[in-house]
């Protein structure tokens, strides 16, 4: 491309690694406290090109219920790929609404069967367990992500 003109025309707008046929999505992914005891609500957003899936309640800690699982600590969750538009390649992610009271640092990535999500306190580093974070309040996380189609 010659100048901003030629990019324009060609819409070109995303480079990867050259392989054709990848896109950019973003989405939500919005946490809060489970129906039952320690365990999640969640679902997907579609913010931009993205996905959506559902309210998913009671996902409890080393389970998987629909499109989400939840490590047996609490830790990590996961947003499986058979319930996205395509395989996700790479993803990364801000909080956007923290009512927990914890100063969080999202730590987000992909891989072609999930999205997985952590949260960390800023100060410390250490992981949070979800379900007990969520009890003061909603997080939500900002969630860009290319995808193999």
């Amino acid at each position: 491309m010659s100048n901003y003109t030629d990019f324009i025309k060609t819409g070109d707008a995303l480079k990867t690694d050259g392989t054709a046929g990848r896109v950019l999505r973003g989405a939500y992914v919005r946490i809060e406290d489970g129906t039952d005891a320690a365990t999640l609500k969640c679902s997907v957003v579609d913010r931009w090109n993205g996905d959506a899936v559902g309210y998913t309640d009671n996902i409890a800690k080393g389970g998987t219920t629909g499109a989400f699982d939840l490590s047996a600590d609490g830790k990590v969750l996961k947003v499986w790929s058979s319930s996205l538009i395509a395989d996700v390649l790479y993803a990364v992610g801000i909080v956007v609404e923290n009512r927990s009271g914890i100063d969080l640092v999202p730590d987000v990535a992909g891989n072609t069967d999930h999205i997985r999500v952590t949260v960390k306190h800023s100060n410390n580093g250490t992981l949070q367990d979800m379900t007990n974070l969520v009890n003061a309040g909603r997080v939500f996380v900002d969630i860009t992500y290319i995808t193999d189609a």
